[in-house]
């Protein structure tokens, strides 16, 4: 018969538990995120900050004409209706047709799916709502709505996040 010795180590966690947190450290993937826009503006701050303490973080002001790294993730800053031009977001989805694609949207576009024609592709998210589950999911492997297809629709949307998230 196997027998176990817990051993109290720092601020009450056993040596177990050291180790498993090291494990993590060590071995979470580190997710390459290119973010394209405006990232001096207030109301992205929160996404700028998860993407700096979380990625490997890559900006640029505007959709670059050849990007020359592979991403992992691509997040668009999008300050107003119709800022990123629809021939340069198709170029970013065939040269990365695999990579998820976000776009974190301010004030000025929540009236876009009304009056405006939002960008083809990336999933949509407010700034003011957004958190990080979805980034952290996706870093570690599981099952994040943003790779999801761009095909899906919002009610496709609801029904995979209520599986995932375990509600009937």
């Amino acid at each position: 018969m196997t027998s176990f010795v817990w051993v109290p180590a720092c601020a009450g966690m056993t040596i177990f538990s050291l180790i498993s947190n090291a494990h993590s450290l060590f071995y979470t993937q580190m997710l390459t995120v290119l973010s394209i826009g405006d990232d001096q503006r207030r109301e992205f701050e929160p996404v700028l900050d998860s993407l700096r303490r979380l990625t490997l973080w890559k900006h640029s002001p505007t959709v670059p004409e050849t990007p020359d790294d592979d991403v992992d993730l691509i997040v668009f800053l999008q300050s107003y209706t119709k800022q990123f031009p629809e021939a340069a977001v198709e170029r970013l989805q065939r040269r990365f047709p695999l990579t998820p694609m976000v776009a974190v949207l301010g004030p000025w576009c929540a009236g876009e799916l009304r009056t405006g024609s939002p960008l083809v592709g990336p999933f949509r998210v407010f700034a003011d709502q957004w958190n990080e589950t979805e980034l952290l999911l996706l870093r570690d492997g599981g099952p994040s709505v943003w790779t999801l297809p761009s095909t899906v629709g919002d009610d496709e949307i609801e029904i995979f996040l209520a599986a995932r998230d375990g509600e009937k």
